[in-house]
């Protein structure tokens, strides 16, 4: 029933869904969570709850800063193969970020890397933004690593429909994706991306639609607390490489009140600055917008 109100009538889904949730059904068995208020105060780190008035607190550059999640951490339970995929994407990110590493071990480790590149001093006649699409294309060249030569010419042939190289006038021509493929996708990712993100389970899409995937407490958000990393080393290239590199359309919709995140395939992005999701201004606690600030760059957070 709340799977076809979700696609009937959404404005309704979200009020039933927060009425049911979490008295009546938990959260996670629910269709599509991206909107659904969650109640913080049944899992804050402290008691007292703290007070959203930090939401006017004003950046150094004007925009309001975005209150820090105030859920508890999560522990992960990472397997030898996420520590083993966490190692070979960390030595790709070394490769494609000039030879960045970082002592620190683990998902940490990753991110000090990240926050590095993200922070350095930019060469003469480079701009913020050149380096806002190095980024980008740093991300999609390590997940295009990660996948090996192997994965993206079957994806792109069994599940976006694109005809490979045959000698024909059909050659390069995209027919799909295929029905089942936003579904199968959803199905298959979370085994490969859980040493980034941890754990998460196919959903609904906005539209009701399977090819949902939603992740409990990102792993990467959660240890980074940062907006633009969250952005420029996640979300974008993620959806640039999806489409560009495979074929399929994918949003990702970080919330940062619970630091859940929705990916749904299949469902073309809007641009950051249209997203509603998404909005202006750094977290809080942000630890990169400290250390950019102690640097003297300015950069926006989005």
């Amino acid at each position: 029933m709340l799977v076809k109100l979700l696609k009937s009538d959404y404005d309704a889904y979200i009020k039933t869904a927060e009425f049911l949730s979490p008295s009546r059904i938990p959260r996670t068995e629910l269709p599509n969570v991206q909107e659904v208020a969650y109640d913080v105060s049944r899992n804050t780190k402290d008691e007292t709850v703290k007070s959203t008035a930090v939401a006017l607190m004003l950046g150094e550059d004007g925009p309001p800063l975005v209150p820090d999640c105030e859920l508890k951490s999560m522990s992960y339970d990472e397997l030898l193969v996420d520590k083993l995929l966490l190692s070979i994407f960390r030595d790709l990110v070394t490769k494609h970020t000039g030879g960045i590493s970082s002592e620190v071990r683990g998902i940490k480790g990753l991110l000090d890397q990240g926050r590095t590149y993200m922070t350095m001093e930019l060469p003469e006649g480079v701009t913020y933004q050149n380096h806002v699409i190095a980024q980008h294309d740093m991300v999609k060249n390590t997940l295009e690593g990660l996948m090996t030569p192997v994965l993206p010419p079957f994806y792109r042939i069994f599940m976006s429909g694109i005809i490979p190289k045959l000698g024909t006038e059909w050659d390069g021509k995209q027919v799909g994706p295929w029905f089942y493929a936003p579904w199968l996708t959803s199905i298959v990712t979370p085994p490969f991306f859980g040493f980034l993100v941890g754990p998460s389970k196919p959903n609904r899409r906005l539209d009701g639609e399977r090819g949902g995937l939603v992740v409990e407490k990102c792993k990467f958000l959660q240890e980074s607390g940062c907006k633009g990393l969250c952005l420029h080393q996640c979300k974008i290239p993620a959806q640039e490489f999806f489409s560009e590199t495979l074929g399929m359309d994918l949003t990702v919709r970080p919330n940062f009140e619970t630091q859940e995140c929705q990916w749904s395939f299949g469902e073309k992005p809007l641009p950051p600055e249209e997203d509603p999701s998404f909005p202006s201004g750094c977290l809080v606690g942000c630890e990169s917008r400290m250390l950019m600030a102690t640097k003297k760059i300015s950069v926006s957070c989005s």
